[in-house]
């Protein structure tokens, strides 16, 4: 992951905040107020606390001038430009100070409302002519352009009298992604053959498909069909013709952004699980040859055309990163008008979302006009709320009331849902942390078919 250069940004002369009164100088008043106390009891000590006094404020003249006039430390910030949503970052800082007195006080970054912080605010200790580095970890829970900064400086004087409160205009602006990291662990399994880790059921087969890949050695069990007997003939021996999946074949995410994906289960909403497996999905789609586009609805309106290649997946990841769920209902025959228009080759149409049972005029109206060319497979959000509804025990009447309508609600859905397959489309139902793999499984089912 690329790293932002350190740009170091001296704080302007005049400072943004004044001074403060630091934790000594309320001590020193507290122990000149009791004083004062005692001499109303006894006149001798009047003396001494007008002579303490005057030390005092000669001191807090003294400290806030000097310290009223003092450069601040120059500060450069380093962090990753670009951030998975969900994930934990470092953010380093680091303070310069150019002058011949050592700075003693705190810093505090300010960061989004939307970014968590770990290790916020800090004391620091910067020496004479030295330099200091202070790091704290970050996490963003919403995907989109951020801007972090600017930083702000408590700097104490030398006694502990005065404080000074500086903020610096040192900014950064990052890129929060979909969590791309869950990507990258898909590559890896994918390359040592291990995707099964994840719920994927990939199947070796010998030799089928519709897409010629190579000639090999026959091997017991292959089908007379496969033979290439010229080949046989010239090398003395049989020689087999090996087979692939179809390549070169387009898949469209059909993205809901709709006010149903706003559901949060934990610290994901449903549209950012959506999106996560939509991207997973379009990884495995592209090492497949194929292409890969997405068209945003429901709020949303993004078009990215169908791509292949390594680039892809870059190209997608920059197009969706900044969207977000709205509160706009679902317009899913819109959306089909559309990609008709945009879309005129046949495709694979994944269409993601959250289906209720009063979807299902809509849905069917839909599915029928993407059928005309497309074959559409359905991957509907199930929410786990309606499982633990489900599960809870019956103690009372309201409890019995309560997994009645949850029972009837998901009946009504999976009605919905089953109309939907008898139209032809292909279904995946699930809770959303197992949407990736189930996804995945569809989409590598109907390759083996050749259902394209």
């Amino acid at each position: 992951m690329s790293q932002a250069p350190p740009s170091p940004t001296a704080a302007p002369a005049p400072p943004l905040a004044g001074l403060q009164p630091g934790r000594r100088l309320l001590q020193a008043l507290g122990a000149l107020l009791a004083l004062g106390l005692g001499g109303v009891l006894s006149p001798v000590v009047l003396p001494l606390w007008w002579g303490l006094l005057a030390l005092l404020a000669a001191a807090l003249l003294v400290e806030g001038l000097w310290l009223a006039r003092r450069p601040t430390p120059k500060i450069s910030r380093t962090c990753a430009l670009v951030w998975p949503v969900g994930r934990w970052q470092t953010v380093r800082l680091r303070l310069d100070n150019p002058t011949d007195a050592a700075v003693v006080g705190a810093a505090f970054d300010h960061t989004p409302g939307d970014i968590e912080t770990l290790g916020l605010p800090q004391d620091l200790r910067v020496p004479r002519r030295g330099w200091a580095a202070l790091e704290y970890r970050a996490r963003a829970q919403e995907r989109g352009p951020r801007r972090l900064g600017p930083l702000s400086l408590r700097l104490v004087g030398p006694l502990g009298l005065w404080e000074r409160q500086v903020v610096a205009p040192c900014f950064e602006q990052i890129k929060v992604y979909p969590d791309f990291r869950e990507v990258g662990s898909l590559a890896l399994l994918a390359r040592d053959d291990r995707l099964g880790l994840l719920g994927v059921h990939t199947q070796r087969r010998r030799g089928s498909g519709t897409e010629f890949y190579q000639l090999r050695e026959h091997q017991r069990g292959d089908s007379p069909r496969l033979i290439d007997w010229k080949a046989s003939a010239r090398r003395a021996q049989l020689i087999a013709k090996e087979h692939r999946d179809e390549q070169d074949q387009q898949l469209i995410l059909l993205l809901d952004c709709g006010h149903r994906m706003r559901t949060r289960d934990g610290l994901l909403s449903h549209f950012d699980r959506a999106l996560n497996a939509a991207i997973l999905l379009a990884y495995v789609a592209l090492r497949q040859g194929d292409s890969v586009g997405l068209l945003a609805t429901g709020g949303q309106d993004r078009w990215i055309a169908p791509k292949k290649g390594a680039a892809a997946l870059g190209a997608l990841l920059r197009g969706v990163y900044d969207l977000h769920s709205t509160a706009s209902p679902p317009d899913l025959l819109q959306a089909t008008r559309r990609l008709l228009t945009l879309q005129r080759r046949r495709a694979l149409v994944v269409v993601l979302t959250n289906l209720r049972a009063e979807d299902e005029g809509e849905l069917l109206l839909a599915l029928r006009l993407l059928r005309q060319r497309h074959l559409v497979l359905v991957a509907s959000l199930r929410e786990p709320v309606l499982r633990e509804l489900a599960e809870v025990p019956v103690e009372r009447l309201i409890d019995a009331q309560r997994v009645a309508a949850v029972a009837m609600m998901s009946q009504e859905r999976r009605r919905a849902l089953e109309r939907a397959r008898k139209s032809g489309a292909v279904l995946v139902d699930e809770e959303p942390e197992r949407l990736p793999a189930s996804l995945i499984n569809r989409y590598l089912d109907v390759k083996r078919a050749q259902r394209l």
